[in-house]
């Protein structure tokens, strides 16, 4: 998921997709449309599994608007929305209003939890400082290619395209991350940067992230809730 989302709502990341620049400024103040289309479709699912105790979900949706919008009659919001009026009993209005008219506040642990799962660190993780950045390497020097928006960089002035020459004076090469393994997230550290051929510095706070990705695993006791709404969810068993 990329920062922009908080931003930008899925309608209007479907209206902009084919004039959307990309880069930096896009995953700051933009979305995905697929990656942010499959958490709505998923967020969606589960509504409607959880309002229909397990008895309609998003397939239905889907096979709705296949019988009463075939080609080449077309759909629009209102007809979706009208569709899963019709299937849950309620009205969904305000729901889509919320998470796709406007930038869509997934709780996406709460949501896992619905279905029995939780997002966790491997044992083994281990939180690190971070510049909540993204780089590589342009003639010896750390560029910047992301930099995320709210992060640590971020707040402290930094941009992308920003060439990285030292922290706290010492130089850095390739490997930032054995410089940062020297911190950790809330020390404060000097950086200096060149910006368009012009050496500069800023001091910044630095965040934190883990140096492993989380899983998604079942959590220790689902209740029957859980149970039966991941087997509506997914058509299986869930298991340990």
């Amino acid at each position: 998921m990329t920062p922009g989302r908080e931003v930008q709502s899925a309608a209007h990341t479907s209206f902009d997709k084919w004039i959307n620049q990309g880069g930096d400024h896009g995953r700051n103040f933009s979305t995905n449309i697929y990656s942010e289309g499959s958490l709505l479709s998923m967020a969606l699912d589960l509504k409607l599994l959880s309002d229909s105790n397990g008895q309609v979900s998003y397939r239905d949706v889907h096979r709705q608007l296949y019988n009463k919008h075939k080609l080449p009659k077309g759909f629009n919001e209102q007809d979706v929305i009208a569709i899963l009026n019709e299937l849950s009993g309620q009205d969904y209005a305000a729901w889509w209003a919320e998470n796709v008219e406007a930038p869509m506040n997934l709780d996406f642990d709460a949501l896992l939890n619905q279905v029995g799962l939780e997002r966790v660190y491997p044992e083994d993780a281990k939180q690190i400082a971070s510049l909540d950045v993204s780089t590589s390497m342009e003639k010896g020097l750390l560029k910047l290619d992301h930099v995320r928006r709210g992060g640590a960089s971020w707040q402290a002035g930094l941009t992308a395209g920003d060439l990285i020459v030292a922290i706290d004076g010492r130089r850095i090469s390739t490997d930032l991350a054995t410089t940062l393994s020297a911190y950790s997230a809330g020390d404060k550290v000097s950086v200096s940067f060149f910006r368009r051929d012009r050496l500069q510095q800023v001091t910044l706070t630095l965040g934190q992230t883990y140096d492993k990705d989380a899983k998604v695993q079942p959590v220790p006791a689902p209740t029957p809730e859980q149970q039966a709404l991941f087997k509506a969810w997914m058509g299986v068993e869930l298991s340990d």
